[in-house]
């Protein structure tokens, strides 16, 4: 490319084209316009260009008109600069999707779920990473367990990445969510050390997204520059001369020796040109600097050192370039020297690479900027006045940049690029102006419909491949790859900018308006937690007592785990991209339990076996909404809608009382495992309920299933794949489509939680093993109501044995031994889970009991034509009474059962008189609560 010809680019670029974005397309549009006039328009200095400008300006028009033609049809990528055009839609179009969902995005709550919740999500939204990662490492590794290996490095591969490898040192590898960049969401890989890094771009981009219509971004090209340092050379201008009439033949030999292949896809040497380098140029000592006596000083051996430097241009496509780029500097390296009459000094690429620059840029109108209770105008030029203190300070502009280039590196190490590379050129390039200078700019802007907006952009060298190098040696970066969707390098240095300036807006908010410490704390007490030896289960208990207590700090984290006695360590083919398959299906509850002053969620991420994803959720709903429950979620829960919950959980909370904690506890630390247990809780009750509803649509299909799945042990939970349990299995009917892939989702849910929660070994055992004897119960509930066992008369032994047989699988759809079972997780340290049990299991017989006569009593109307099990009905045909004449027995089925209820009780009671740990009045209480919430019915 001429010399000429780029600045003619330029020119047009900012006088007529400040929407089209692309440089490198425009410039080429000028070449082929200018060859078609017959080259009655010959630039070749900057000069010249400026007095063709007018001439250019009425050319603009009809260039205009030529891209629209080229680009019909084609995704252009937007340059910042189009902002004043395109936010303002964005913006608006944005909120219309909002106004038309308003359900949870499939992403939310991500962070409050178990690493391997988060890794089934990921599966189910890329299904092909599993043969990626299968096919790239190893044939050994299972289905399930494949997902679990994201940017996995065998010993044997990391030996034939590097030299002297003795291992393989990890990273933690997060996902950057809600990302919207030139109108496409995106989620983002990310790998970093660093906690807060994650959290604050997510947040950023979010507000960026909902508030602002997402990141628009644009790039300068592919274009990376090869140097030859030139020694001795006795006539610097006439060598320049010399080189540039040799342009031509220069380029035609790189392209043909040395970069052969990139030029036939489109790339290879595109430029030669001279610069001169001497010591003097960079001599003058800067204002703001003081330095030490006694630092480093650097500068040339001598005074008068000059050198002269030739640069190529090489368009490098996909690749990083850096091997490419090297080849062409060596092997033209001697012909240049020739040419020149100079003797080579070195021949290396740099990595300034001003020509491969990456810009993102968003806007948030003002009003939508407040935050943390400060209004939108302050927050605003909060901001601006950070931006200027960094873009004035240069001790301020190095930690602004750091906090870019966090979010940059993390993306950049997550997709293999070289980020060393990246870091380099963009410190060099903050610099640019002779000052070290913040690499991002805020200012306060009034947008083309008149409202005021906060501008952010960000700019610098990007230098980043989507081919070659070690991205096809780490099978970890063709996974990452494909989670973006397989990007261009153009596309990807957009995203790696866009990421960089949604971190450096968290960042800088924050500091702005509250100080970063905090939050920034906050996460890092993950850290101490787990240096002062807490295992994973208790991680996030450790958390909140040293936040509860502020004080964030090693030797706190050592207090609370001594304290509490528990201080021990426990411890090939990439696909092209993922392929375009249905997304999978949520079901979202949000309810409110008391002792907690915010509600619990639970985003369940599921299969999609339809032509389309479900959403089932039970949350709040505004009063102008329809309470009633769409005919899916009818079919799947019943009528467990929000309301019913919401009971649930109120007498759920009653029941803790029957466990008295033997002296008070920190109540931060309290919260933290109250949220926790109620979610468990809800998981267990939702596991009941979807299961009762599917044995309901289908007797011998769910059995069956349920047999499938409790077949596999709690370790293989992980492991075993939806798909491999319903091998098989007829899945016509459109409620098991989505019920079924629902209830494999909640029953690995349970299992994630319990073992990453749960310290006891002896509970996380028992809570499993009660869940698995719900599940077989309820099997055996209906299978017993289904067979022809009822004789004519019998006498009251044989009754009261089968009647005590059903109740043995009827009522623990009551649940409460599961209920109780995970209220002990909060039993004090020194008592021990298996001197509790016990106790738990005698009363969460007899509620179960209580619990599952009195509903069955209110509810046996229903229960006579949908065939449900019922005691009172079982009762009424062993007796040869028609269940329609109900009404008239009530009595006598109460009769029936007060000596089997009196016996459980005084056997209860005998058994807790020695012992503190259980509260018989409160059981007693409950007894009555059951009694009279049914008699409401």
């Amino acid at each position: 490319m001429a010399p000429a010809i780029e600045d003619i680019g330029q020119t047009i670029h900012h006088v007529s084209t400040q929407a089209l974005g692309n440089i490198n397309a425009l410039i080429e549009l000028v070449e082929a316009l200018l060859s078609r006039r017959n080259g009655a328009t010959k630039v070749s200095t900057m000069k010249e260009a400026t007095s063709n400008l007018h001439e250019l300006m009425q050319m603009s028009g009809k260039l205009a008109e030529h891209i629209r033609r080229m680009t019909e049809g084609c995704p252009v990528m937007k340059p910042p600069s189009a902002l004043d055009l395109s936010v303002g839609n964005s913006c608006r179009q944005s909120k219309e999707i909002l106004r038309e969902s308003e359900q949870p995005s499939l992403w939310s709550g991500f962070y409050t779920k178990t690493v391997r919740e988060r890794m089934d999500v990921l599966h189910l939204v890329y299904p092909k990473l599993n043969h990626l990662i299968k096919s790239k490492e190893t044939q050994i590794v299972k289905a399930k367990e494949s997902v679990w290996n994201i940017g996995h490095l065998s010993i044997r591969t990391a030996d034939l990445m590097i030299e002297n490898c003795v291992g393989v040192l990890g990273v933690p590898l997060g996902l950057g969510l809600n990302f919207l960049i030139d109108g496409e969401s995106f989620t983002v890989p990310m790998a970093i050390e660093e906690p807060s890094v994650v959290a604050a771009a997510s947040s950023a981009a979010k507000i960026i997204a909902s508030a602002g219509g997402g990141f628009f971004t644009s790039t300068s090209g592919n274009i990376m520059t090869a140097q030859i340092q030139l020694i001795g050379t006795r006539d610097i201008p006439q060598a320049i001369a010399k080189i540039d009439e040799n342009r031509q033949r220069l380029l035609r030999f790189a392209n043909e020796k040395f970069c052969s292949s990139m030029y036939k896809r489109g790339g290879g040497a595109i430029d030669v040109y001279c610069r001169v380098v001497t010591q003097a140029d960079c001599a003058s000592r800067s204002n703001w600097y003081n330095p030490a006596n006694d630092e480093l000083e650097i500068h040339a051996s001598s005074p008068d050192v000059r050198f002269l430097v030739v640069h190529i241009d090489i368009d490098v496509c996909e690749a990083m370039g850096a091997n490419v780029v090297n080849s062409v500097a060596e092997g033209l390296s001697d012909e240049v020297c020739a040419i020149a009459e100079s003797t080579c000094g070195l021949r290396i690429l740099t990595n300034f690479c001003t020509q491969r620059r990456a810009r993102a840029a968003f806007e948030i109108p003002v009003a939508k900027l407040g935050w943390k209770g400060v209004d939108g105008s302050d927050v605003a030029h909060r901001v601006i006045e950070a931006y200027n203190f960094a873009a004035v300070d240069p001790f301020r502009a190095v930690t602004n940049n750091k906090g870019i280039m966090n979010g940059i590196d993390a993306v950049a190490i997550a997709t293999g690029q070289d980020w060393r590379a990246i870091e380099a050129g963009a410190h060099c390039y903050a610099c640019r102006s002779g000052q070290y200078k913040s690499l991002s700019k805020y200012e306060l802007v009034t947008r083309w419909d008149g409202v005021d907006v906060l501008r952010g952009s960000l700019e610098l060298p990007m230098a980043v491949g989507s081919k070659g190098g070690a991205l096809q040696t780490h099978p970890g970066y063709s996974i990452t790859c494909a989670i973006l969707g397989k990007p261009s390098a153009r596309s990807l240095s957009g995203i790696i900018a866009a990421v960089g300036l949604a971190q450096n807006f968290a960042a800088v908010r924050a500091i702005a308006v509250t100080g970063i410490q905090h939050g920034h704390m906050a996460l890092h007490a993950r850290n101490f937690a787990v240096a002062a030896g807490a295992p994973s289960q208790l991680v996030t208990e450790v958390c909140a007592y040293m936040l509860g207590r502020k004080s964030i700090n090693l030797d706190t984290a050592k207090d609370y785990l001594q304290a509490h006695a528990l201080y021990s360590s426990f411890w090939n083919s990439p696909p092209q991209s993922p392929v375009k398959v249905i997304p999978p299906s949520m079901f979202y509850v949000e309810l409110p339990v008391p002792g907690l002053d915010r509600h619990i969620s639970l985003n369940v991420a599921f299969e999609s076996l339809g032509t389309h994803p479900e959403y089932i959720a039970i949350k709040p709903t505004s009063r102008n909404k329809q309470t009633e429950c769409l005919a899916l979620q009818h079919q799947l829960l019943g009528d467990k809608g929000y309301k019913q919950l919401e009971r649930m959980f109120s007498f759920v909370a009653s029941m803790r009382s029957v466990l008295t904690p033997k002296q008070p506890v920190n109540t931060q630390v309290t919260r933290v495992n109250l949220e926790f247990q109620n979610t468990l809780q809800l998981v267990s009750i939702l596991i009941n309920i979807v299961s009762y509803r599917l044995v309901e649509v289908a007797p011998h299909t769910v059995p069956a299933f349920i047999a499938k799945l409790l077949h596999s042990s709690a370790a293989e939970v992980g492991t075993i794949t939806f798909r491999a349990i319903v091998q098989g299995f007829s899945l016509s009917n459109e409620v098991l489509r989505a019920g079924l892939p629902l209830l494999f989702a909640l029953w690995q849910v349970l299992h994630y939680r319990v073992e990453q929660e749960v310290v006891s070994a002896f509970l996380r055992n028992e809570i499993l093993q009660e869940q698995r004897h719900i599940l077989r119960a309820l099997v055996a509930s209906f299978h017993t109501i289904n067979q022809d066992e009822l004789g004519s008369s019998t006498n009251s032994y044989t009754l009261n044995e089968a009647f005590k047989h059903f109740m043995r699988v009827h009522s623990k759809r009551w649940q409460a031994t599961m209920l109780l079972l995970i209220d002990s997780l909060t039993l004090e340290p020194e008592l021990r889970p298996q001197d509790a049990l016990p106790y738990l299991h005698d009363i969460g017989e007899l509620l179960e009991w209580k619990g599952t006569v009195a509903h069955d009593i209110a509810r046996y109307k229903r229960a006579i034509p949908e065939h449900e099990p019922n005691a009172f009905i079982y009762w009424l045909k062993k007796k040869n009474i028609n269940p329609e004449m109900g009404d008239g027995f009530i009595g006598d089925f109460q009769a029936f059962l007060s000596p089997f209820l009196a016996d459980k009780l005084g056997h209860l009671q005998q058994q807790i008189s020695s012992t503190h740990m259980v509260d018989l009045a409160a059981v007693k209480c409950l007894l009555v609560r059951i009694q009279n919430i049914y008699q409401e019915l």
